[in-house]
C-alpha cells in the first residue's frame, strides 16, 4: 500500500465517522466529504495547533510547486508567530 491509498483510507474513515456516525459517501458528495476527513484527520494529527497545521499547509503547497502560495503562507505564519511572543511580552 503506498501512502496515496493510506491517506485515501484516512480520508474515507474520517468523512465517514467526523461528525455523523454512519454518514453515508455518495459519488456526489464523497470529493468535499473526503477533503473534510482528511483536513479533520491533520487537525488531529496536530493536536489543533494551528501554527503546525499551516506548515504543514506551506509543506504540501512546497510540493506542489505553488511557491508563491507558500511564500504568502510564510508571510501569514511569521506574522502570527510576531503577535503570538508580542501578547507574551506584555
Amino acid at each position: 500500500m503506498d501512502i496515496i491509498e493510506k491517506l485515501q483510507q484516512i480520508a474515507d474513515f474520517q468523512a465517514v465517522n467526523a461528525y455523523v456516525p454512519s454518514y453515508i459517501l455518495t459519488d456526489e458528495n464523497r470529493e468535499e466529504r473526503q477533503d473534510e476527513g482528511l483536513g479533520i484527520a491533520i487537525s488531529k494529527y496536530c493536536q489543533w495547533d494551528g501554527i503546525q497545521i499551516m506548515k504543514i499547509f506551506m509543506a504540501s503547497l512546497e510540493d506542489a510547486n505553488f511557491h508563491g502560495e507558500a511564500s504568502k503562507v510564510q508571510g501569514w505564519l511569521d506574522k502570527f508567530e510576531d503577535e503570538m511572543l508580542e501578547g507574551k511580552e506584555e
